[in-house]
């Protein structure tokens, strides 16, 4: 029986990368090819070759043996760019054997999949898929104090609702929450849920006390506006009148005024000593971090954005075996619980957060325990892989009945 094969495409780093995607997409290549009969290929446009010959980095996966990024482009560059690695990868495709899938994930710049689009599914006939994370026209704030910002907005809310009627011609849709996969299906009927997933070859839970110093940690992109981190670090500035003994960590990317913003913020409020952005890190040492942390935060607010989304970094944070302060947005409230198996934030402003900081580090060893386990335990239960691999090997059209 010929191995099917399946090739997951993306203009970020799949393997090598530390974007939050990548553990997503490692965990679908786990559960694809757990039954051993579908090899999965990690393509990506930041280090693809044409005429490389890929390099197995797991149990029946695969991708390029470049580990470093091509340097980002802008403009008719990209699109250029863009143009070429569909091009080059429908030509590649030819190596594999006929019974070829693609699952595309989404990208900010539209062209990425219009290209794919074009090259695999209208010129190639071949089977397309894409993962629906996020509704990117929520995404889009106008800035009325210039006439640029509010051209810009009106481009990319062109540009995005453009994306969205070309959800109609793929082959379905990966929904990561049900509020989405309600508004996909407008364009595309053929869709299926599958939310955070998590990483459980190593499934034992493992508790760690909190230190001395009250360690909390933010792992993601620092973007201050999209996780309401603003009002989360005003509510440190008042915990700092109460409690000395703590500390906040930062780390992943960020943009340049976002840098400028918290370093600005931190000193204008004396807790520059006690509030440190790390930068990008490894993906394993970011693992090591949320391990060895006190609490670990998502303070993101209900907007539109999060409302349809669902924080991939959270099925990381479940299965850490850390105590984890949420706020309710989206899907969230249906796996997630106060008191039961997080600290869920009553609100979403500096006071809200304030209230439920000072429970959190308040908390005895048992009940943070308690937490932190029944956490682990939803994520066995809902994210684990593994109880993925029959849906999602059958959605993508690669079973054998």
């Amino acid at each position: 029986m010929q191995t099917k094969d399946l090739v997951i495409l993306s203009d970020f780093n799949l393997f090598y990368g530390t974007a939050a995607g990548v553990s997503r997409m490692n965990n679908y290549s786990k559960a694809i090819t757990k039954g051993g009969k579908v090899n999965v290929y990690l393509v990506s446009s930041v280090n693809f070759r044409l005429d490389e010959e890929m390099i197995q980095c797991g149990n029946g996966t695969y991708t390029s043996t470049e580990k470093k990024n091509i340097l980002p482009t802008k403009g008719f560059t990209q699109l250029k760019d863009n143009f070429l690695f569909a091009y080059r990868v429908n030509k590649w495709r030819k190596k594999l054997n006929h019974d070829t899938v693609f699952l595309v994930y989404p990208s900010v710049d539209s062209s990425f999949e219009f290209f794919l689009l074009f090259f695999l599914k209208f010129l190639s006939s071949q089977k397309l898929f894409i993962e629906i994370n996020e509704v990117r026209k929520s995404a889009c704030f106008v800035n009325i104090s210039s006439f640029s910002s509010v051209l810009r907005w009106l481009l990319n809310k062109f540009k995005y609702t453009i994306t969205e009627y070309c959800w109609s011609f793929y082959n379905g849709l990966i929904c990561i929450s049900s509020n989405i996969e309600s508004y996909a299906r407008r364009y595309n009927k053929n869709t299926i849920i599958i939310p955070i997933l998590s990483d459980f070859d190593d499934s034992e839970f493992v508790y760690n006390s909190p230190k001395e110093v009250f360690e909390i940690l933010f792992t993601g992109c620092v973007y201050l506006k999209k996780e309401n981190l603003k009002e989360f670090l005003y509510a440190l500035v008042a915990l700092n009148e109460k409690h000395s003994q703590w500390t906040f960590n930062l780390c992943g990317p960020t943009y340049p005024e976002d840098k400028k913003m918290l370093h600005d913020f931190l000193e204008f409020h004396k807790i520059d000593s006690k509030v440190h952005y790390l930068g990008e890190l490894p993906h394993e040492e970011v693992i090591k971090m949320q391990r060895k942390a006190s609490l670990l935060i998502l303070p993101r607010d209900n907007q539109k954005q999060s409302y349809y989304g669902f924080s991939t970094k959270l099925s990381e944070y479940a299965i850490s075996g850390i105590p984890i302060l949420m706020t309710n947005t989206g899907v969230v409230s249906s796996f997630f619980k106060d008191d039961f198996n997080c600290y869920m934030v009553d609100g979403y402003n500096r006071q809200n957060f304030y209230d439920k900081l000072l429970i959190a580090i308040s908390a005895n060893e048992s009940e943070r325990k308690r937490i932190a386990m029944n956490a682990h335990n939803t994520a066995l239960t809902s994210f684990a892989y593994f109880r993925y691999s029959e849906v999602l090997t059958a959605f993508l059209s690669l079973d054998y009945y």
